[in-house]
């Protein structure tokens, strides 16, 4: 059974402006379907068997939820769960029911950006983040993303730690590999 790990609030948000929010969240669209080559890895990983963020037209595991669906409300069990969540102001949202999965026993891998500074970055502190080097570009995107991913492993398994690093530049994965450990990785 997955421990709740209880930590004070130490994390502090920095104050954003309407403006500043503006221009971080600067896309029309939340729903980024997932690169296929960081998708297809994390599942010879982990066997994938629901993806709760899903359109019909990004789904990543034959059983998916949809926005008509409302993952948020649904029971996520038993997994492993593969989330690549909204990136809109529902995020947080998001985060907190991966983390009431984890709570349950299941194991949760999220890819979400690396912001650091948010409240619900205190969540995946529960679990094994892997970084990504770069900027993904996501499927259907002609550019990469403004802000950097990470990809965060809730699951008893998966103690707090920094685990392995991707690489999101196609031709450096090529040269090493795709997942690095970060001690063995040149930066």
């Amino acid at each position: 059974m997955a421990s709740s790990l209880r930590r004070p609030n130490l994390c502090y948000t920095a104050r954003v402006d309407d403006r500043t929010r503006e221009i971080l969240t600067s896309s029309n669209q939340s729903d980024w379907a997932t690169p296929s080559w960081l998708f297809a890895e994390l599942n010879a990983e982990f066997a994938f068997q629901l993806d709760p963020c899903a359109s019909i037209e990004n789904f990543t595991c034959d059983r998916f939820f949809t926005e008509e669906d409302d993952g948020l409300k649904q029971d996520w069990g038993p997994g492993p769960i593969f989330a690549n969540p909204p990136y809109g102001d529902g995020l947080p949202e998001w985060i907190r029911k991966a983390h009431e999965e984890f709570l349950k026993g299941y194991t949760v891998v999220l890819l979400v950006p690396a912001r650091t500074d948010t409240k619900w970055w205190i969540y995946c502190l529960d679990g094994e983040i892997r970084f990504i080097q770069g900027r993904l570009r996501f499927n259907g995107s002609k550019n990469s993303a403004t802000f950097p991913s990470v990809v965060v492993i809730l699951g008893d398994a998966y103690p707090p730690k920094i685990g392995k690093m991707y690489s999101a530049r196609p031709i450096r994965r090529e040269k090493l590999g795709s997942a690095q450990t970060l001690r063995g990785m040149k930066l």
